[in-house]
């Protein structure tokens, strides 16, 4: 729960539409729902590495696919993640996108093809693709006809409009790694290895074999066709590059400085550059001489390359260690930008009291990301190598972030530099929980000893061990006032402990599993109590008020908003590639009224409402932080002498909107052209800025409150 938290007065009539739907056999009628949440950022990266990216013919956008499960979509002007699309039940081995940019293909492990509408997301198609996994896909130029090839050893061609077959072969490659369609759409290419290094070519319309190139000796891993399709490159595990003829199947050239494996070779627009990627470098070399433009150091694993359209852009993906997405410069190797999210699991978010950060902590070598509440720019980093950070809270002056780790201890971090001031060490296990006191007095942390430590966060002293629970802490949370710690378990019960001397108040029971998160309402009149379900109790009493059903899965995350008047729990799927939710519920009655089943990943923890209750931030178990709006708050009025202008600059393409003289210190939610919402709290003058860029070359509207204004 958001600490020090105050009842805000919300008295808008800007209520959601309200629509009648089913979510997991629930019905939510006649209050609102729907499966995506409205996202206001995103920031992250893969779980897993990223297997395959490719660039959309406009430009616009970069796919990625994962072994954690999903293919992303990116904005490349400069890295944003813009969706996630989740619905494969294994890796996705390959992704395309069609030429005129509406759909994009994904192959998975799971032996299935789906289709995508471009940009919302929405799944068009599954088609039953092969029987063992699906190791790539690739569209024809004309976009009617999609190629893949599985571990099946088939070579399949399919008809985009229905997903019926078109054709299929049985080749003999142990392993077909790689599909390609010449540019004029009259060929088809396909490598693979282990036992067939060679790569052969198929007539589009029908699959009559054309020609066989052999050379390599071992597998081919990746193959791209020059622009005018008179020459196919080739990299694979033998160390090698080498550059085909077409026409006759000819070897033109060998390369073969790679210290590694080539995992990636891409053509330049104009046909006069080859990019190539080997464990740990990229490689520029100029297509008629063999010459190296430049060569670039990447994190090891570098396994997909593409240009832009333009030839002014190069992105690659990695898909080891860093699993970063990076666009360069293709003139010089210069870096544009790389992703900045985390590179592994997001076990923790939390948003400061103030608004302005929120901060996620990554299980991958134990790093705090810091970011903007307003946009979720990066403002910095800090942590350490090693280990794994489990849960995260900032403190309530904003000024601090405490993490339980791996190692048992819990460290203190000054956000605003990123040093560290202390580490507790007290605990025998792994710590999964800490908060703050109200007054930021305490810092309590639980951890797999079954041990709750309270210490006294401004110097680290331990003040006293609760010997809590006979299993694992998950939750602990401090009520409202300060006076009482709140500590749920693997042994499914909760216990309330009194902070001024240790009592044990009582214990909670009903949970059916362990109890993963806890939060207290704003008054401190009801706590919320997530297991495999949400229990509702009164703490004064121990009485079991309502149990909220519906999430089948641990209920990672709960936050009520600042009115008390909504509960959103989140929950993580048993399964690795299970889908998790998100819930909010109306209080006091327990009404369902809105299920997101998408922009979830696998699970989400560390729930965090804003100040204002707007707006909402979670981690996900693939490696991503969401801000998102809660659609049933109701913003505050600006006040009656507000004003909002907006300016456009570079035609649209920047946009800056400025409320004046609104109600000083209080949170208004800005959105342009009805959507990406901003939160922001005024200044003591009333005043606040919000600045949107890489917009439209357009006109645009930006809204506040009751307040409309055009550029």
């Amino acid at each position: 729960m958001r600490r020090n938290s105050q009842p805000v007065d919300r008295r808008s009539t800007n209520r959601p539409a309200i629509v009648a739907t089913v979510v997991a056999g629930i019905a939510l009628s006649p209050l609102y729902a729907q499966q995506r949440p409205q996202i206001a950022w995103m920031a992250g990266g893969h779980a897993h590495g990223a297997l395959e990216a490719t660039v959309s013919r406009d430009g616009k956008w970069i796919a990625t696919a994962s072994g954690d499960g999903t293919a992303k979509l990116w904005r490349t002007s400069d890295g944003r993640l813009v969706r996630t699309l989740e619905e494969h039940t294994r890796g996705v081995a390959s992704v395309a996108i069609n030429p005129d940019g509406t759909l994009l293909a994904s192959a998975s492990e799971d032996k299935m093809v789906k289709l995508w509408s471009l940009p919302d997301g929405a799944l068009v198609r599954t088609i039953p693709a092969h029987t063992e996994t699906v190791r790539s896909v690739a569209f024809a130029p004309d976009g009617s006809v999609l190629a893949s090839t599985g571990d099946d050893t088939y070579l399949r061609v399919w008809r985009v409009s229905d997903g019926s077959l078109v054709w299929e072969l049985r080749l003999f490659a142990l392993y077909l790694n790689c599909v390609a369609f010449s540019p004029d759409g009259q060929t088809v290419a396909t490598a693979g290895g282990n036992i067939d290094n060679r790569i052969k070519l198929f007539r589009a319309s029908d699959g009559e074999l054309l020609r066989t190139m052999s050379g390599h000796t071992d597998s081919i891993l990746s193959i791209a066709f020059a622009p005018d399709g008179r020459i196919l490159a080739s990299g694979g595990l033998d160390r090698t590059v080498r550059l085909w003829r077409v026409s006759n199947g000819e070897l033109l050239r060998t390369t073969t400085d790679y210290p590694d494996y080539v995992g990636a070779v891409a053509f330049s627009p104009d046909g006069r550059t080859l990019a190539s990627a080997y464990r740990g470098a990229i490689k520029l070399r100029r297509v008629r001489n063999d010459e190296v433009v430049w060569s670039g150091r990447t994190d090891r694993g570098t396994n997909s390359l593409a240009f832009t359209p333009d030839g002014k852009a190069l992105m690659s993906a990695s898909s080891d260690d860093d699993r970063m997405i990076r666009l360069w410069r293709a003139r010089d190797g210069h870096p544009i930008w790389e992703t900045d999210g985390h590179t592994d699991y997001v076990y923790g978010a939390d948003m400061s009291p103030d608004g302005q950060i929120v901060v996620s902590s990554g299980s991958f070598g134990y790093v705090l990301h810091v970011r903007r509440a307003a946009d979720g720019g990066l403002v910095r980093s800090i942590g350490r190598l090693g280990g794994v950070s489990y849960s995260v809270v900032v403190s309530p002056d904003s000024a601090h972030a405490a993490v339980g780790t791996s190692d048992g201890t819990v460290e203190v971090w000054r956000l605003a530099d990123g040093s560290r001031i202390r580490t507790l060490a007290g605990h025998n296990d792994l710590v999964f929980a800490v908060a703050y006191s109200p007054n930021g007095e305490f810092l309590a942390s639980g951890a797999a000893d079954g041990e709750v430590i309270l210490w006294r966060a401004s110097n680290g002293e331990l003040v006293r061990r609760h010997a809590a629970h006979t299993d694992t802490v998950r939750s602990v949370t401090f009520s409202p006032d300060g006076q009482t710690l709140a500590t749920g378990g693997q042994d499914r019960a909760c216990r309330l402990w009194a902070v001024s001397d240790g009592r044990l108040i009582r214990t909670l029971y009903g949970q059916t599993n362990a109890v993963y998160s806890l939060d207290y309402t704003p008054d401190g009149r009801v706590l919320a109590v997530g297991s495999y379900d949400v229990h509702l109790f009164d703490p004064a009493t121990g009485e079991q008020l309502r149990r909220l059903t519906g999430p089948v899965d641990f209920v990672r995350g709960l936050a009520f908003t600042p009115d008390g008047g909504t509960l959103i729990s989140a929950t993580q799927s048993y399964d690795s590639f299970g889908v998790a939710d998100i819930r909010l519920w109306r209080m006091p009655d327990g009404e369902l009224i809105a299920a997101y089943l998408e922009e979830t990943g696998h699970g989400v923890f560390g729930l965090q409402t804003s100040p204002g209750g707007n707006l909402f931030a979670y981690g996900r178990l693939d490696a991503t932080v969401v801000m998102a709006v809660n659609p049933f708050a109701v913003q505050p009025d600006c006040g009656p002498q507000a004003r909002l202008t907006a300016r456009c600059r570079r035609g649209g393409a920047r946009v800056v909107a400025t409320v004046h003289k609104a109600t000083p210190d209080t949170p208004i939610l800005v959105t342009i052209d009805g959507g990406q919402p901003v939160e922001q709290m005024t200044d003591g003058d009333g005043k606040l800025r919000v600045k949107y860029r890489d917009q439209a070359r357009t006109p645009h509207v930006v809204r506040a409150c009751s307040l409309e204004s055009g550029c």
